[in-house]
């Protein structure tokens, strides 16, 4: 990783926001993902309920994830896949924020996280099991050999949950009742005005496995070749689907109709199915350290070989639809430091990437068996390439004072976009035209260092996002017999890359055994790219000129701006504490929205957090607060699409026992909070575990 592996013995040397977090720190929890390790720091909010992170008030699409240097997402959509990588195999994650598409490329606009997995360096065994609310059971292992000049490591991590009801079945109002009469209804306040609860959708579980090999070996003292392997298997599924509405003889309704004020809630079994989930991703890394000439190389190949969701109308067994995106991803980074410079200290290099997907939809004969699939519906794909080249200069104007000036340039280029529909008896297909573009992405920064213990700094970056595939080339489903006003996803290939400039001050200091951080920022986008809906017969690439084609389209102007605070301090021989502050705003400056706020984003976010240690106890207590999202604190109500302010309470519990076994209890919201992310949040989570290593 260009300049960031520099980034956790340098935190005070570097002019940006940095946070790190410690491979052991993560294993001695009860996390699920790498979004629980980091949702506590300054600028972070998590949606707990549908496993989504923001940083700075951007989606993880806007965040460059890597993974031992080699780039980390889903070539359908730029998701980071987060959730992809296993906990256990985790050395360290650093947290670069702020615009770094100067070193890390396009996607690196809030910021870039970099995750190291552990090296094999030592004789190791490590196991833990774990058992928690929701019937949720958690397995990991991983072993390592260490030889002479070659070293090995392997492992597998597993977690299977029951879930929780997180989505309502909801009754459609109309002014007749075409079913049999049912009653209990629960009203409730929706985003269109008041529905009324009929059910929920089942219990929300889900299945993960994790297995992952790597192997070094060091030639010399200063050259080492590492090569890493990783699989993940995710697939989440929803069971027991309940009905609250009872006919007049107590019997229980899943299709039905219900008296409400003004005419019938009606309902079928499609209000209670769910989609059933399924991802697939294997990855490839090779990392090449030359450290006496300070090269570093990095070769790697992900497929993502399986992603998407099955839907069907039916309780039980009946046709539905498989949704499949996958795609991979080839990639080189190469680059040289220079560091005997006199007075200065240059980095530069190269990258090479070539992104893939597809999208397919199937016909199943049941929607239940995976392996009932039946007839292609539709079909779509596409493929970029990206040519880097960057340099970037560290310079020590004097002693205290330093200029980073860096610069990349990126020539992008998208092509093999096509789209094939065959459907109530259509055969059309859809060629889409390559389009290039090139981008400079400035970035510099000055530093201040008045002591070693103080560091003031103004940077200015310049990044670009590029447009994700699936906003090129994805073509969703149609029926020609729907009226003008329905609507369907067309590809659009003349999209051009979003454009964000970054300005952000900062103050770092460590004084009195307190570590404090202030970070300012402004970000603002041209060419956001939205989903615009185009009048019938207006959009050439569309397979029907009747209906209404939806496309991604470069329309609006973006402002995001905040403020960052966080404070940590030693407060004795048994406690520390931190807590940090994150106040963000975004609104719209351009385009048939200007001056309306951007509503995705949380206005305030406070974390605070008490640890404990005497001998071989440790005692955690974390507090997390969350705004709405959008522009008040007030609850909406809402069941969906809602985002609620909250106050969540964590706490852990670590007892070393025989200096080799670890128990661990946590509870996650510790009260019980009842609040809405889009869906239902989870409640209050319990899990005991237990962990034993072997040297």
């Amino acid at each position: 990783m260009v300049g960031a592996t520099r980034v956790a013995s340098k935190v005070m040397e570097t002019p940006a926001s940095v946070n790190i977090v410690n491979g052991d720190d993560v294993r001695k929890e009860n996390y699920s993902s790498i979004n629980d390790a980091l949702k506590k720091q300054a600028g972070f909010y998590y949606d707990e309920a549908r496993g989504n992170l923001q940083v700075r008030g951007q989606d993880t699409s806007n965040v460059q994830v890597l993974v031992d240097g080699v780039p980390s997402f889903s070539p359908f959509d730029n998701d980071g896949l987060l959730d992809s990588i296993p906990l256990f195999n985790i050395d360290k994650v650093e947290v670069l924020k702020g615009a770094s598409s100067s070193l890390f490329g396009g996607n690196a606009v809030a910021g870039v996280i970099n995750v190291t997995t552990r090296e094999p360096e030592s004789n190791q065994f490590k196991v833990k099991v774990g058992y928690g609310s929701e019937n949720t059971r958690y397995g990991a292992f991983d072993a390592y050999v260490r030889g002479d000049k070659i070293g090995f490591g392997f492992g597998y991590e597993f977690k299977k949950t029951d879930g929780y009801r997180q989505r309502y079945a909801v009754g459609t109002v109309g002014t007749t009742a075409p079913h049999t009469i049912g009653y209990g209804a629960i009203p409730a306040k929706g985003e269109h005005g008041d529905q009324y609860f009929v059910g929920n959708r089942g219990e929300k579980g889900y299945e993960k496995h994790n297995i992952w090999f790597n192997v070094k070996y060091d030639f010399t003292d200063s050259l080492s070749v590492k090569y890493n392997l990783s699989y993940y298997l995710y697939e989440a599924t929803s069971q027991k689907p309940e009905t609250y509405i009872r006919d007049a003889n107590g019997n229980p309704l899943f299709i039905g109709s219900v008296a409400v004020p003004g005419g019938w809630a009606n309902f079928t079994e499609s209000a209670f199915t769910e989609y059933l989930n399924r991802s697939e991703v294997m990855r490839n890394g090779l990392q090449i350290i030359d450290t006496d000439h300070n090269i570093t190389a990095n070769l790697g190949l992900s497929l993502v070989m399986d992603d998407g969701y099955i839907s069907g109308s039916s309780l039980g067994p009946g046709v539905g639809t498989k949704v499949a995106y996958p795609g991979k991803t080839f990639n080189i980074d190469f680059q040289k430091e220079w560091d005997n410079l006199g007075r200065h200290r240059i980095v530069a290099g190269f990258t090479l990437r070539q992104d893939q997907m597809k999208y397919d939809s199937y016909v199943l004969r049941d929607w239940h068996d995976i392996n009932t699939q039946d007839r292609l519906n539709l079909h779509s794909q596409g493929k970029d390439q990206i040519a880097a080249v960057f340099v970037q200069d560290e310079i020590d104007i004097t002693d205290k004072l330093k200029l980073f000036a860096g610069l990349r340039f990126d020539y992008y280029r998208n092509f093999d976009g096509r789209a094939d529909y065959y459907q109530h008896g259509e055969d059309l297909h859809l060629q889409f035209p390559a389009q290039t573009y090139s981008q400079l992405s400035p970035k510099v920064s000055l530093q201040y260092n008045p002591t070693d213990q103080l560091s003031i700094y103004v940077s200015y970056g310049h990044a670009f996002r590029p447009p994700e595939l699936y906003q090129l080339f994805r073509m969703t489903d149609y029926n020609p017999t729907s009226g003008p006003t329905s609507h369907y996803y067309v590809g659009n290939p003349w999209l051009k890359p979003e454009k964000s400039d970054t300005i952000e001050f900062g103050v770092k200091s460590q004084y009195f055994d307190t570590d404090f951080e202030l970070s300012v920022f402004q970000t603002t986008t041209s060419d956001a790219i939205v989903a615009v809906d185009y009048p019938p017969g207006t959009f050439p690439y569309a397979f029907d000129q009747k209906q209404l084609a939806r496309a991604y389209t470069n329309v609006y102007k973006e402002k995001r701006y905040g403020l960052e605070v966080s404070v940590s301090r030693d407060l004795g021989e048994y406690f520390d504490a931190f807590a940090n502050y994150t106040w963000q705003k975004g609104e719209y400056t351009g385009g048939p929205v200007s001056g309306q706020i951007i509503d995705d984003i949380p206005r305030h976010m406070f974390n605070f957090g008490v640890d404990f240690q005497y001998k071989n106890l440790e005692l955690s207590f974390v507090g997390r607060y969350s705004s709405r999202l959008g522009a008040s604190d007030t609850p909406t109500g809402i069941f969906d699409y809602s985002y609620d302010p909250h106050f969540l309470a964590d706490v852990t519990a670590n007892l070393t026992l025989y200096d080799n076994y670890q128990l661990t209890l946590s509870v996650t919201n510790l009260f019980d909070e009842h609040y809405y992310q889009y869906y239902v949040a989870p409640g209050r989570r319990i899990m005991l575990s237990l962990t034993a290593t072997f040297e």
